[in-house]
């Protein structure tokens, strides 16, 4: 994209107007001069302001003007906006994310091909533990992008004291946020996933990596907490790390992944767990105190 106008000095910053250069999207974006990136609220994608497409002066003083502006903005407009597992950031959305998952577990890239993983590496799954050094830290202007950034379903205010706490300790900034982790029974690997990498592309290798740790260290495990866990809760514990799992629905009582299995993949990824609560709920007496 070339400049199209250069700032005056009584003016700090003026709009411009153009087109979204993912063809699968092409939806009119809008932007200030001052801003480095461009953010397409229809396919949720971040981009540098020079590939945008068509780029031109939006002359804000003009009748309708305004009202371009307001529509490109509302993120409830129908048109310009998709569900959240559909919005994609830098390219890949949730959903390509959750649905290239299982591949990771068992293949990689050789370059310029893909690969078993027993073919590339001594073990024929993907190992967790590669990720423990990693951190994920999303940029300011991508907490708005929904699915993607701050959690929409109540997280901020639940955990607003603790969070306030956090900020507190470190200079008064949003050193720690919640992020959007979709609840379709794979939450906590989804959280694991983001909070190391932004993405939830590693629930299938977590899940299948624990279901086998469990299995081969089990005698350990038995000896260190079988005091805290009933003898025959062991292969139902197993059973529920698998990605395949589903629940027996006759059951009077549903399990998913538990407090032994963030235990379990806090060794799986060789690095320590952290679970925030409000701060009533962390002063309390219970499991996660």
């Amino acid at each position: 994209m070339n400049v199209l106008k250069e700032e005056s000095d009584s003016d700090s910053y003026y709009v411009l107007m153009g087109t979204c250069p993912d063809v699968g999207c092409s939806a009119l974006v809008a932007w200030k001069s001052t801003d480095i990136d461009v953010l397409c609220i229809r396919c949720g994608q971040l981009h540098d302001r020079e590939r945008i497409l068509f780029a031109t002066n939006l002359d804000i003083t003009a009748i309708g003007a305004g009202s371009v502006i307001s529509s490109l903005q509302l993120t409830e407009n129908e048109d310009l906006w998709k569900r959240q597992n559909l919005i994609k950031v830098n390219g890949l959305s949730n959903f390509h994310s959750k649905m290239i998952s299982h591949l990771l577990t068992f293949y990689g890239m050789d370059t310029p091909e893909v690969k078993p993983l027993s073919e590339i590496t001594e073990g024929s799954a993907f190992d967790c533990s590669t990720l423990a050094e990693k951190c994920f830290t999303i940029r300011r202007e991508q907490l708005q992008i929904s699915g993607y950034g701050w959690d929409e379903l109540g997280s901020k205010s639940y955990l607003h004291d603790t969070l306030f706490k956090i900020g507190l300790a470190n200079g008064n900034r949003d050193a720690l946020v919640p992020l959007h982790a979709d609840g379709d029974g794979h939450c906590l690997v989804h959280s694991v996933s983001r909070a190391i990498t932004g993405r939830n592309l590693f629930w299938h290798p977590l899940r299948a990596q624990l279901k086998q740790h469990f299995i081969e260290k089990l005698e350990e495990y038995k000896r260190l907490i079988g005091q805290f866990v009933d003898s025959n809760e062991w292969d139902n514990i197993i059973l529920e790390c698998d990605p395949e799992y589903r629940p027996n629905i006759d059951d009077d009582e549903i399990h998913g992944l538990r407090q032994i299995h963030i235990f379990g993949l806090a060794n799986v990824l060789k690095r320590p767990i952290f679970l925030f609560d409000s701060i009533e709920g962390m002063n309390s007496v219970g499991e996660y105190s």
